[in-house]
């Protein structure tokens, strides 16, 4: 499979990000490999699920220049968060100016009904946890991007159980990928990273870019690191990016 240079642009926005005071909720390695897996993907409809200011959507979806519609549910009742809905209106309309958002974009402030989440096709469901009570409403091979937030919980109860309905493909700190995406994340990462059938116990792992799934079907995923503080967790390090520069 042919190399693919990657896009890097977290580093880019962090001075607007701390200058604007953005929440944000993943790491700069993280943002860019959704950034660059969304770019792959081209989705159409992306629907949020716990959304708030939508950084992370507005960030990866700045390269799709077409109508693309996003939809966030979120009632932003709880986690602490107490600013006006005009605050937060304020906060999504500035970062979608700074992304040069061309789509759509509708904030519908209620709970999420789940069982109407199947009423439609969705490209790509960006979760915050909603489906964490209601894993069998997940639609079937679900393109879904999972936050678990590296909670003990979510990790080893919640995303065996995804995994049954909508295969995980990828994992980093805070989010996982999920679907029949396989060849798109190998495309982004420039080789086929997957292995089945593995013995834990013989399989030789990369600890910086491969993690071993014990549970359901027992693989070999990729794992992405998540900042720059050393050249072994920098973006061009990893997988087989370091011949691209």
């Amino acid at each position: 499979m042919a190399k693919v240079k990657p896009i890097r642009e977290s580093e880019k926005h962090r001075k607007w990000v701390h200058k604007n005071k953005i929440y944000v909720d993943l790491k700069d390695l993280v943002h860019d490999f959704c950034l660059n897996l969304v770019t792959e993907l081209k989705p159409k409809t992306i629907l949020c699920l716990g959304g708030y200011t939508n950084f992370d959507v507005f960030f990866a979806t700045q390269y799709l220049d077409y109508d693309i519609h996003i939809v966030n549910v979120d009632p932003i009742i709880t986690g602490g968060y107490t600013e006006s809905d005009s605050y937060i209106i304020s906060k999504q309309e500035q970062i979608k100016k700074h992304f040069k958002f061309k789509g759509k974009y509708t904030w519908i402030k209620e709970l999420a009904d789940l069982n109407k989440v199947n009423e439609r096709k969705w490209d790509i469901i960006w979760d915050a946890g909603c489906f964490a009570e209601e894993i069998k409403l997940i639609p079937k091979n679900q393109t879904l991007f999972y936050y678990h937030y590296d909670h003990p919980h979510q990790l080893y109860n919640e995303l065996k159980e995804i995994d049954k309905v909508t295969p995980i493909q990828g994992m980093s700190r805070g989010i996982s990928f999920h679907g029949n995406i396989q060849k798109h994340i190998a495309k982004v990462i420039g080789f086929n990273p997957y292995r089945s059938g593995i013995n834990l116990q013989n399989a030789k792992l990369d600890r910086n870019d491969e993690i071993f799934w014990p549970y359901n079907k027992k693989r070999v995923i990729p794992f992405c690191m998540y900042n720059y503080s050393t050249e072994t967790n920098h973006w061009k390090y990893q997988y087989t990016w370091n011949n691209l520069e």
